[in-house]
């Protein structure tokens, strides 16, 4: 499924990660869905998390500024995205690398330390 408009996060989203084309050039981002469907949106992973912090009532740096004064996590901090269902996405990276995925934290079934001293 290929969505023109800027996606906001709902319901029953676990990732949004960049999308690539088959050249491995960037393409938009992905979300993957709890019920097994992928979206692909033509914009970037941060606009659409910008777009969906502005959605639910509040920006992306109001939202980051609320999880560093709650919790003190400054470096890569989950953003809760409404408290009316499970939206608390947390970044693989910083926000400002094009790399970076958002992750629900609501669908991790484990987490796995790493055994790699030098992580990118």
């Amino acid at each position: 499924m290929y969505s023109q408009n800027i996606y906001v996060i709902r319901k029953g989203d676990m990732v949004i990660r960049p999308a690539f084309d088959d050249d491995d050039q960037r393409n938009g981002s992905e979300i993957i869905r709890f019920d097994k469907t992928r979206i692909q949106n033509p914009f970037k992973v941060q606009k659409i998390i910008e777009r969906s912090c502005k959605f639910y009532g509040n920006t992306y740096l109001g939202k980051k500024a609320e999880t560093n004064r709650i919790t003190g996590i400054s470096s890569k901090p989950p953003i809760l995205l409404t408290p009316l269902f499970p939206t608390y996405f947390f970044p693989t990276h910083s926000d400002r690398q094009n790399e970076n995925i958002w992750l629900n934290m609501h669908y991790i079934e484990s987490i796995k330390e790493l055994k790699i001293v030098n992580v990118k």
